[in-house]
């Protein structure tokens, strides 16, 4: 039986002649809207270990770009060419590609629910009706040509052609050739075959051929090191020393592991050291880059980021001493009470990076690195705004200014110990959502969450956050259209790199599509995600009319998982558990409890019809399927397919696809 070929057919296929098309509009429409969309690309800051990497400076002219490098392009595209046309272009556009980054994200989950096959389902739908529309809308309203990089592969070519026939090519410029979208493709038309694929054989990344592709970087490698005379024999040798030294590796990491594990102190902070699954997160505890609050604090009175610092800093740490519960808005405690929260040494130390565990929606650990150094330091943790918003967002925004920890100690009446204790604290400039009436995110009004710094004028414009709430980094996107503003902080500030000169954006669209966790946390529903699935509710509900009346999805069970943050990391004189949250950011509460029993018993595959299966083999459902029929046959028991997921607890989970 074949499969589809996402990489093939939708990253180099589908999304790369879409784009190609958007370039020959581009080209067609005039001005510098080419040079825009380059600058724009190349504005774009990296996002988590080659996630998001870097852009080119002349993204449009897709010159050596592999299937990542368009998913890349993909991913980021709303914000680049929201305003490049004008109306009534920009809407068809933007709402295209945030079907095709919708259903791209669906289509290559690792983790399948019938909940998230019955969206990919109807995405496909959607998606087919949203390139039609661009064709009939857009690209008819404008007389396209081959791109320059295509005028120049056709000269060439004929040049070649010519050359070998014995004859020169005339000086003269070849006319351009006209060139209109293209809708008549098999890559095109084999959209529509990933759902039954996932159904009958799983998650799309166990029949990519992505993993194939990627070896080949391997083979190239070997090659350019062995001898052309012999090269079969030389990339053998290469492959056989490659095995051996993994085998010694191996060894001696194991080796290390016996010994004794080193201090994280004595070891050099820019190469952080692993670690546990289990822990939340890490921040170094070396007192090397040392500040002096008082001296600091005259050298930076006129900074408004600075302003109230000291009592800012005292609140937050009395309020977690005291096992107050987090509510967004630390306590406003009096002179005298601040008074017995001591710094040591009346000094803090910072540190350029942390690290964050967290649990991804198919219930893995993976890890988000904050730099302050580089301005990947982005984060959201969950938030509860009050009921008198009429459209309550889930998540709240930020950006570290400061990795922290202090050596604090506590002499009020509840203390236990005048050892002291080192707490850890971030210092954070925090981001609110865009304040317009005429614009609205979510999924059926197909635009991503807009979000802008809060002005230096408001007293919850910079603040003080525990590191164990933040859920991961977030990766934001400038909203180019609206530009850069200086009325947000007008004088120049700590909380600003270099690069940016004292100016920010005014606005910043939150990119859901960054990787497959971040979509599931913005889509709802990922097994991983239980620990704050009630405070999601709204993207749940947040669906298309004909998603939601789909009957097949009732009878699915409540995801369940492993809650997001582990237990044994919080400390005891530490709640940080909200209840009554006002319009600041923090965390809330989310009661959700594990299954008492979960049914083990995997899903008899008998249970389908049999006409169903005749039809598969008959090959009537999949027109123009790339096989014959006795290819197209397949067992009962491969028609449905398990995945069976044990967590830490022994409970076993179980996606039908």
């Amino acid at each position: 039986m074949f499969v589809p070929d996402l990489l093939h057919e939708f990253e180099l296929g589908v999304w790369k002649s879409i784009f190609k098309h958007l370039m020959r509009i581009l080209y067609a429409q005039g001005n510098d809207s080419i040079q825009v969309l380059n600058k724009r690309y190349r504005s774009i800051t990296p996002f988590g270990c080659g996630t998001i990497r870097r852009f080119h400076s002349n993204a449009s002219a897709m010159k050596k770009l592999a299937a990542r490098d368009f998913e890349d392009l993909l991913q980021c595209a709303i914000p680049v060419f929201d305003g490049l046309l004008g109306a009534p272009h920009d809407k068809v556009i933007c709402e295209l590609l945030f079907e095709l980054a919708t259903w791209h994200g669906l289509a290559k989950l690792r983790l399948h629910t019938e909940t998230t096959v019955i969206s990919l389902e109807h995405s496909t739908s959607r998606l087919g009706v949203e390139i039609r529309k661009f064709e009939e809308k857009t690209c008819s309203a404008f007389n396209t040509f081959d791109l320059p990089s295509e005028d120049a592969a056709r000269a060439r070519h004929q040049a070649k052609n010519l050359g070998a026939k014995g004859k020169t090519a005339s000086g003269r410029a070849s006319k351009r050739k006209p060139r209109q979208f293209n809708m008549e493709t098999y890559k095109l038309h084999a959209l529509g075959h990933y759902v039954e694929a996932i159904r009958r054989f799983g998650p799309s990344d166990g029949f990519s051929t992505q993993t194939g592709e990627a070896e080949h970087q391997k083979v190239k490698r070997f090659y350019k090191r062995a001898s052309k005379c012999d090269y079969t024999r030389g990339i053998a040798k290469q492959s056989h020393r490659e095995r051996e030294f993994r085998k010694i590796n191996e060894r001696e990491m194991l080796r290390d592991a016996l010994d004794s594990v080193p201090n994280p102190s004595s070891r050099n902070e820019d190469a952080l050291p692993a670690i546990a699954p289990e822990v939340h997160h890490y921040m170094s505890h070396e007192t090397k880059n040392k500040i002096d609050l008082s001296k600091w604090l005259r050298t930076n009175k006129n900074d408004p980021a600075c302003k109230n610092f000291i009592n800012k800093l005292k609140n937050h740490l009395l309020n977690r001493i005291l096992g107050l519960e987090y509510d967004g808005d630390e306590c406003n405690f009096t002179p005298s009470e601040r008074n017995h929260v001591i710094i040591k040494n009346n000094s803090i130390y910072t540190h350029k990076v942390i690290q964050v565990n967290y649990t991804t929606y198919d219930i893995r650990r993976a890890q988000d690195f904050f730099n302050l150094a580089t301005g990947n330091s982005y984060f959201m943790v969950l938030g509860c705004e009050n009921e008198a918003r009429k459209d309550p967002h889930p998540y709240w925004y930020g950006r570290i200014i400061g990795n922290y920890h202090a050596e604090v100690i506590y002499t009020g009446a509840q203390s236990r110990s005048l050892e002291p204790q080192i707490m850890e604290f971030l210092w954070v400039r925090w981001l609110g959502r865009d304040p317009s009436d005429n614009y609205r995110d979510g999924w059926t009004t197909r635009q991503l969450p807009r979000i802008g710094f809060v002005s230096y004028e408001d007293e919850a414009a910079f603040g003080f956050l525990n590191p164990i709430l933040i859920l991961r980094g977030v990766h934001l996107i400038p909203c180019f259209s609206l530009g850069r503003t200086k009325d947000l902080l007008p004088k120049p500030s700590l909380c600003r790199l270099p690069h940016e000169k004292d100016e920010d954006w005014d606005m910043f669209y939150v990119n859901i599509f960054v990787d497959r966790d971040m979509f599931m946390r913005f889509r709802g529903g990922g097994v991983g995600h239980k620990s704050f699935q009630g405070a999601i509710k709204k993207f749940c509900d947040d669906r298309w009319p004909n998603e939601k009346k789909d009957t097949r999805q009732q009878a699915e069970p409540e995801p369940s998982a492993p809650d997001d943050m582990p237990v044994d990391i919080i400390e005891e004189s530490e709640d940080v558990t909200p209840k009554n949250i006002p319009t600041r950011p923090g965390s809330c509460e989310v009661d959700i409890e594990l299954p008492d029993n979960v049914d083990e018993d995997p899903v008899d595959s008998a249970s389908e019809p049999e006409q169903d299966l005749e039809e598969m083999q008959s090959g009537d459902e999949l027109d123009g399927s790339r096989g014959s029929e006795s290819d197209a046959e397949v067992d009962e028991g491969e028609q449905v397919i398990q995945s069976e997921i044990q967590d830490d607890d022994g409970l076993e989970y179980f996606a039908d696809f």
